[in-house]
């Protein structure tokens, strides 16, 4: 037995995510109240261009930040640094603090885990080395990140990559709003390779409407998430792109989050709220947000004692000799396989154990104990390439179960489930029973209840 686009803005600051030393920023308004950090992932070797344009991408980037005196934070790939350390320069020039994102930037979910943490060392070695050459204020690494936001799919691996962070004596930095698309670059970046006389200025201007309406209703899909997850004014992680069309709308984005009255501040102070140390255990195929890590694992959560539930009152149910309240827990397509049985159909079942127990007094007393639970998880990719998990819908589990009856010796086994949510909650779908081993209990005792 059993284990669009349209959103409503108000006063608030958003936690950007690119950690930067600075202090203030450009005509914030005092009335903000929600934090954002800024953060740019991928610095400094953006796609498709050289050492030379790098640095010309780092020269505006840093430009922006600097004029909006932004607090931020920035996440370098390692095997990118020595080529393109003028680029790296132009933000430790102005106080950024620089994460790491690993040598080659490895998926967890792609890697085996001892070569991912071999590229996690590398990387953080290989920033370290480059800062101390660039003669920078920032003498260690104090922060990481999973590249493209991939946990894993493993949770051992996902809590040994999180523990190798913490050892080297930094932590992790989640994200709550993450643009992925990467063709609005390209396609930006294709009109930009154009000679003066073929590039579409239309084009160019449709894409970049395109990136900001993007980035604003993604951040409004963050906060109402967040504040469902972490309390009305959830802080907001903004992971950017080191690229030229982010390059290029960077003044437009900040301006418009000043005016909605986010407040950007610098990674201590955001990282400080309690939601970013709050344990999750999501793991998936792809990189997912914090907030809707943090709102899947709490249905993951939910889902583990709702089928504990289902399983007590099951057994409940048979110790009353209540044959229909013990079927209750099953789908009306069930399968149920004992033995060398076969067993299609909830009717069919309820049958069968009705053959063997004749009679509500002729049950005897089930206790079932689940031991093991494993939500099956998928996810989905909406507009723009925000990755969201879908609610669970199938479940596994291992049980164990202790059946006493009024005469003769009980018998006692496991059983391994499948389960499905339903309209109804969670019900089990498939139970392969083994037939169990016999056990001695005393008359009169309590044992199985």
């Amino acid at each position: 037995m059993a284990r669009g686009l349209i959103f409503n803005f108000t006063s608030r600051s958003v936690l950007l995510t690119l950690v930067v030393g600075l202090s203030g920023a450009l005509v914030q308004t005092a009335a903000a109240d929600r934090l954002l950090l800024l953060t740019i992932d991928g610095v400094p070797g953006a796609p498709g261009l050289d050492a030379k344009g790098n640095l010309a991408l780092a020269t505006r980037f840093a430009a922006s930040l600097k004029k909006a005196q932004a607090p931020a934070l920035i996440f370098a790939v390692g095997s990118r640094l020595r080529s393109n350390d003028g680029a790296l320069r132009k933000f430790t020039d102005i106080g950024i603090e620089v994460g790491s994102l690993g040598q080659a930037a490895r998926d967890l979910g792609l890697t085996e885990l001892d070569a991912w943490l071999g590229d996690f060392e590398s990387g953080r070695s290989s920033l370290t080395d480059v800062l101390a050459t660039l003669k920078a204020k920032q003498r260690t690494v104090r922060y990481f990140r999973f590249p493209g936001l991939s946990e894993g799919i493993v949770p051992e691996h996902q809590i040994a990559a999180k523990n190798a962070m913490a050892a080297a004596g930094g932590r992790h930095v989640d994200a709550t709003v993450d643009l992925i698309d990467g063709g609005l670059d390209a396609a930006f970046r294709a009109q930009l390779g154009k000679s003066k006389r073929e590039q579409d200025k239309r084009v160019l201007a449709e894409l970049s409407q395109d990136w900001l309406a993007a980035m604003r209703a993604l951040i409004g899909r963050s906060e109402k998430v967040g504040d469902r997850v972490a309390g009305e004014d959830s802080p907001q992680v903004l992971r950017l792109t080191f690229d030229t069309i982010t390059a290029d709308n960077l003044d437009a984005l900040l301006g418009w989050l000043i005016r909605q009255g986010y407040r950007l501040a610098p990674a201590t102070e955001v990282l400080g709220h309690p939601i970013f140390s709050r344990p999750h255990s999501y793991t998936g195929r792809r990189g997912v947000s914090l907030y809707w890590r943090v709102r899947i694992s709490d249905d993951l959560r939910r889902a583990e004692k709702e089928v504990n539930d289902l399983l007590f009152k099951a057994g409940e149910s048979w110790s009353r000799g209540d044959l229909d309240g013990f079927m209750a827990a099953f789908t009306e397509d069930a399968r149920i396989v004992s033995g060398r049985q076969l067993v299609e159909g909830r009717q069919t079942i309820r049958a069968k154990y009705r053959e063997r127990y004749p009679t509500a007094g002729s049950m005897g007393r089930l206790a079932i104990e689940l031991s093991r639970f494993d939500i099956h998880t998928t996810d989905r990719e909406t507009l723009y390439g925000l990755i969201e998990p879908i609610p669970p819908r199938f479940a596994t589990a291992t049980a164990k179960w202790t059946l006493i009856p009024k005469r003769g010796m009980g018998r006692t086994g496991y059983a391994s489930l499948a389960l499905q949510k339903t309209n109804a909650g969670w019900r089990i779908l498939e139970d392969h029973s083994s037939t169990g081993s016999f056990i001695r209990t005393a008359k009169g005792s309590k044992k199985g209840n």
